[in-house]
């Protein structure tokens, strides 16, 4: 029988007859992933409303001056992926394998997710849609892979 689905109880693929653990990939449904966003997120809220409360700025004129140019409202997204953009590119031009970008900037991924997502929440009255879902669907790019892979590998 063939079944597609994701497993909550361990956080295992399985698509067909192939089982995968998403440990490696750091993916939102990777055990841990939103015990660690969760908490980055937390840490973030509690710094922001501490500055808040020692100067006038409001938080989201602080966030918004980080983000002044396009330029640096793509490589947030772009580390919230762990490069899978730049990944991919990479495989489409060369057809050269797997550069190691999830190894080093995947275990980052909880942290910098939740940063992306505070920050996208904040900006979305100043920021254009259209940059907004560039943004997410960078961030969310290596589970759009991940999913097309696994549909993929059941045909």
């Amino acid at each position: 029988t063939n079944h597609r689905f994701i497993k909550s109880s361990n956080y295992d693929v399985e698509v067909g007859q192939v089982k995968q653990t998403t440990d490696k990939y750091h993916l939102i449904w990777s055990p841990a992933f939103w015990k660690k966003a969760a908490l980055s997120t937390i840490i973030y809220k509690s710094i922001q409303l501490l500055l808040a409360s020692k100067s006038n700025l409001s938080s989201v004129g602080r966030i918004s001056s980080c983000h002044q140019s396009k330029i640096t409202a793509l490589v947030l997204p772009l580390l919230s992926s762990s490069c899978c953009a730049i990944q991919l590119i990479i495989n489409a031009l060369s057809g050269w394998g797997c550069a190691g970008f999830n190894t080093v900037l995947g275990p980052v991924r909880p942290l910098l997710l939740p940063l992306l997502l505070l920050s996208t929440w904040d900006l979305l009255p100043q920021r254009p849609l259209g940059w907004t879902a560039v943004s997410l669907f960078l961030a969310f790019l290596p589970e759009l892979v991940f999913v097309s892979n696994s549909l993929e590998r059941n045909q």
